[in-house]
């Protein structure tokens, strides 16, 4: 089965599109809907300007479950080695390698390293959240106390406050 992308002229909003297609008994399809009932077959337009991606013969199926073990084993493959066939907005995936292609030690290398500037970002983020909530915890208790409220450090309970 062949894989094309295009340009959804009818619907450039995109609204029930994903701008891939498969190809069915000549037919260019669009991948939206999983190929079911109300599934868009491309028009004139829309297959002038579509551009063969890949063609499944030539790769393997990733199995489809768990998605996640099957996403995580596909980037470990070169993005040539790699096919992908989307369905509601890259929200239902379909994972292909090509035939005889191997994990990549560079291509894991470089997930690896982008991993890392993720959780790195992701520190970062949460750092500076404590810090406001910290400072935003510090102006509430000088506020506190500026008005005489007697406020209990830490975990504690305020003063004449019972459980």
């Amino acid at each position: 089965m062949k894989v094309y992308t295009y340009e959804s002229i009818e619907r450039p909003s995109r609204h029930c599109r994903e701008e891939l297609a498969v190809e069915i008994d000549g037919k260019l399809i669009d991948t939206f809907w999983s190929l079911g009932s109300e599934s868009h077959r491309l028009t004139d337009a829309e297959r002038a300007t579509s551009v063969l991606v890949f063609d499944t013969d030539d790769y393997d199926q990733l199995p489809t479950y768990p998605r996640d073990s099957a996403r995580r084993t596909w980037e470990q493959y070169r993005p040539d080695d790699r096919g992908i066939i989307t369905s509601q907005h890259r929200l239902q995936n379909d994972y292909y390698v090509r035939k005889g292609s191997k994990p990549d030690l560079l291509t894991k290398i470089e997930n690896a390293r982008a991993h890392l500037e993720s959780k790195e970002s992701a520190l970062r983020s949460a750092t500076s959240g404590v810090e406001w909530a910290q400072r935003d915890l510090d102006e509430l208790l000088a506020e506190a106390e500026s008005s005489g409220l007697a406020v209990a450090q830490s975990q504690d309970r305020p003063a004449g406050v019972e459980e």
